[in-house]
């Protein structure tokens, strides 16, 4: 799988630098909004702004709760959310494309309550990451672009379940892990 993300973007990167005209991307306006699954800064509803022609500042944000109500415990909600930020770094804009360097975070959180014979169970999961990458962007349509990023990012999770309020488990982990990012807005 590395081989074929390397691969993959080496194949990206060449196609970039191989068109013969070179001059910087221009984008209609300064503002994009769209969908992003990244693990640097997260999934969701994505905008990314045009600070200058060499800096863009992307957040990307989504929010989901679900109230339940099951026998005996009304109160219970499963929620998720994730918000993110990275800053990009513009290296070389040709015809419609754009090769960029990348630092972003996020923080994640997930809570599900469930219920379990008679005890209610809660499990919390949040986390939060930070790194660096490279990405290409490239322009599909007038207004439309699609981008792909790779990198590095370290992050620190933490995941706890309780059962009747009482905690049963904790887990802490944190690392250095590859994150991969697709994306597709539209420029206004």
């Amino acid at each position: 799988m590395k081989k074929f993300i390397i691969i993959l973007f080496l194949f990206c990167s060449g196609s970039l630098l191989s068109r013969t005209v070179a001059p910087e991307t221009k984008y209609p306006g300064k503002n994009c909004i769209g969908f992003s699954i990244s693990g640097l800064s997260g999934n969701g509803i994505s905008y990314n702004y045009m600070i200058s022609e060499k800096f863009h500042l992307k957040g990307t944000g989504f929010i989901m709760t679900n109230m339940k109500d099951q026998t005996g415990y009304p109160n219970q909600y499963d929620s998720w959310y994730n918000y993110g930020l990275e800053l990009q770094y513009n290296i070389i804009g040709i015809s419609g494309s754009r090769f960029f360097v990348t630092l972003g975070g996020k923080y994640r959180f997930d809570k599900d309550d469930s219920s379990v014979s008679l005890y209610l169970q809660e499990r919390e999961e949040s986390q939060i990451s930070g790194g660096t990458g490279v990405g290409l962007e490239f322009i599909l349509d007038d207004n439309y672009f699609f981008n792909f990023d790779i990198g590095f990012q370290y992050f620190d999770s933490n995941r706890e379940i309780f059962i009747s309020g009482v905690r049963d488990e904790q887990r802490t982990e944190s690392g250095i892990a590859l994150f991969i990012g697709l994306g597709i807005s539209y420029n206004f």
